[in-house]
């Protein structure tokens, strides 16, 4: 038999935002799979500016800097749900 989950929707929110923060910030898995740096995702991208014996700090601190706004902007959108979230997941631990 197929079960439902009974989350509220703060609980989802905080469940997707805790998702997306999580696909978002891979690295090994995406360092392993793709070849074509066309392809890399932003943290592979950022780790391209380390070379053996320089490494780009500015163009790192700037990529590092935008690939947090996708975050942000979600946080933003459902911080009332989010934070609803977490206050519930708390409750339910108190008890």
């Amino acid at each position: 038999m197929l079960s439902i989950n009974k989350e509220t929707p703060s609980q989802t929110i905080r469940n997707g935002v805790f998702s997306f923060m999580n696909k978002w910030n891979d690295y090994l898995w995406p360092m392993a799979i793709i070849r074509s740096e066309n392809h890399y995702t932003i943290q592979i991208a950022i780790k391209m500016f380390q070379g053996q014996f320089n490494t780009d700090w500015p163009m790192m601190l700037t990529g590092a800097t935008v690939s947090v706004i996708p975050i942000l902007i979600l946080y933003v959108a459902f911080q009332k749900g989010f934070e609803q979230g977490l206050s519930g997941a708390s409750a339910g631990m108190k008890e």
